[in-house]
């Protein structure tokens, strides 16, 4: 979007027929339908979000010669699940992307072991 609403962050939502947005400088606008993606809910009538809990996942990448790519995207069945695919580099090569490890922030993670578990999955 670009207006007078680029930049600036909604503080209330009017949900009848057309919404109504406004935002922190007191700007509004009209729309409908209005799309509202956020990982939590920012206008919760329902208060849905006290029900949300915070989860996080490990991240490990490096250079993978292109005729190794395993061409798609896989994730594991077992506890500890890991999500295994590939992005394309400037040159020939492709960049492995290793998630999993998942934690709860604020919980006491060993995130350094997180990542030492990550690493020999992922050569293994």
């Amino acid at each position: 979007m670009n207006g007078p609403l680029e930049g600036r962050m909604d503080t209330g939502l009017d949900g009848r027929d057309p919404c109504r947005l406004t935002t922190d400088s007191g700007a509004t606008a009209t729309a409908r339908p209005v799309v509202v993606a956020t990982h939590h809910p920012v206008f919760d009538h329902a208060p849905l979000a006290t029900r949300l809990t915070q989860h996080r996942d490990l991240v490990i990448a490096g250079r993978l010669p292109a005729h190794l790519d395993p061409r798609g995207m896989y994730i594991t069945e077992e506890d500890g699940k890991r999500s295994v695919r590939t992005a394309p580099l400037d040159d020939d090569s492709r960049l492995l992307i290793v998630t999993g490890e998942a934690f709860s922030p604020g919980v006491g993670a060993d995130t350094e072991a997180g990542y030492a578990r990550l690493q020999a999955w992922t050569e293994r």
